[in-house]
């Protein structure tokens, strides 16, 4: 699933700043290059451990597991 990916330990505190302030005009408003950022899915990733679960992910990945 593509996209832009925003994470991290303080974006859970800011989620409702990125939604009220415009985030998503300000990443799309690069002159030229609006039409290719305007389609790109944006998602704010809130859990605490998203590193952990990736990491963990690919381990079971790597050794053939689902």
């Amino acid at each position: 699933m593509g996209g832009l990916y925003v994470s991290g330990g303080v974006i859970s505190r800011f989620a409702t700043s990125f939604a009220t302030r415009g985030c998503r005009e300000k990443f799309e408003s690069k002159g030229r290059f609006r039409s290719y950022l305007k389609p790109i899915s944006a998602y704010l990733g809130t859990r605490g451990n998203l590193g952990l679960l990736g990491t963990g992910k690919k381990r079971h990945l790597r050794r053939g597991l689902s």
